[in-house]
C-alpha cells in the first residue's frame, strides 16, 4: 500500500514494476511514509484513504478512521427502511466525522434525505469532501452543533457513532488511536457522556409512526445504553446488536 502510494501504481502496476527505475522524489515519499508508519501513525492517514462499504473516503487526522464494525449500523438502518417501505425517508446522521454513515446512505438509498450533524467544523469540511468527490453533495445538509446541545427536527432513522470509549480505557489502547481526535473516542469515565444525553435527545427527533435508531457501542456501555433506551423509549423495542466479533456494537430502538 505504501510503495503504491508513493509511486502511484495500481495495484495490477505494482505487479508488473519491480524492475522500473523510480524517480528520487517517489522514493523519498516512500521514506517518509515508512518513516511514519514506523512512528505507529495509521496507514489510512498516510495514505489519506479509507474504504468504507465498498467506497473509498478520504480520511486525515481531522476525523475518525472508519471502521467495519460501522458497516453494521448502515445495514440495519436501511434494512428498517426497506421493512417499512420509507419512499422518501428522512435520516439523521449524528456526529457524521469523515460522513461515511450519511454519505453511504445517501448512494444505497437515493430518495433518502439526510442531514449530517457534527460538532466540528473541520470534521465537517472532510465530510462534505467525500459527499462532493462522490457526487451527493446536493443530497446532505451539513449542520454544525454540539449532539449535548437540543437538535431539531423530525426523522426516520437516526444513525450516529459517538465517543464511547471508557476513559480510563483510551491509555492503554493501541498507539495507533493516539493519532485519531480523542473528542471522537472519549466517552467520560463510564462511556456515556455523550451516549447519555444523545439517548435521552431521541424522543423529540423522531417522526411520528415507525422509527428506528442505531447508534455504535461498545460492550462495556450496552447495559447502561439499554436501560437508557428503555426509559426514553418504554414502549418501543430495544436490542443490542453484535457485530461479527459477537461483540455488543449496535444499540437498535424500534420506536
Amino acid at each position: 500500500m505504501l510503495v503504491r502510494h508513493a509511486t502511484g501504481l495500481s495495484a495490477e502496476g505494482l505487479l508488473t514494476a519491480y524492475a522500473a527505475r523510480f524517480p528520487q522524489a517517489k522514493l523519498e515519499l516512500l521514506e517518509e511514509s515508512l518513516s511514519r508508519r514506523l512512528r505507529r501513525e495509521p496507514l489510512a492517514y498516510i495514505i489519506g484513504r479509507k474504504e468504507f462499504y465498498g467506497r473509498v473516503f478520504e480520511v486525515d487526522s481531522r476525523v475518525l478512521i472508519p471502521r467495519p464494525e460501522s458497516e453494521l449500523l448502515v445495514e440495519k438502518a436501511m434494512q428498517f427502511l426497506r421493512d417499512f417501505e420509507k419512499d422518501r425517508p428522512s435520516i439523521l446522521d449524528v456526529g457524521t466525522g469523515s460522513g461515511v454513515l450519511g454519505v453511504t446512505l445517501a448512494a444505497e438509498m437515493p430518495q433518502a434525505l439526510i442531514t449530517a450533524v457534527d460538532i466540528d467544523v473541520d470534521a465537517l469540511f472532510v465530510a462534505r469532501m467525500n459527499a462532493e468527490r462522490l457526487g451527493l453533495r446536493g443530497r446532505i445538509e451539513f449542520v454544525q452543533a454540539d449532539i449535548l446541545d437540543p437538535l431539531y427536527g423530525r426523522f426516520d432513522v437516526v444513525v450516529s457513532n459517538p465517543p464511547y470509549v471508557l476513559r480510563g480505557v483510551l491509555p492503554g489502547l493501541e498507539s495507533e488511536l493516539s493519532y485519531e481526535p480523542s473528542r471522537a473516542l472519549d466517552g467520560g469515565e463510564d462511556g456515556m457522556d455523550v451516549l447519555g444525553p444523545l439517548i435521552a435527545s431521541l424522543p423529540g427527533l423522531l417522526a411520528t409512526g415507525k422509527s428506528g435508531v442505531f447508534i455504535e457501542i461498545d460492550p462495556p456501555v450496552s447495559g447502561p445504553c439499554a436501560k437508557r433506551a428503555k426509559d426514553a423509549f418504554p414502549r418501543a423495542r430495544i436490542e443490542v446488536v453484535p457485530d461479527l466479533a459477537g461483540l455488543d456494537r449496535c444499540l437498535a430502538v424500534y420506536a
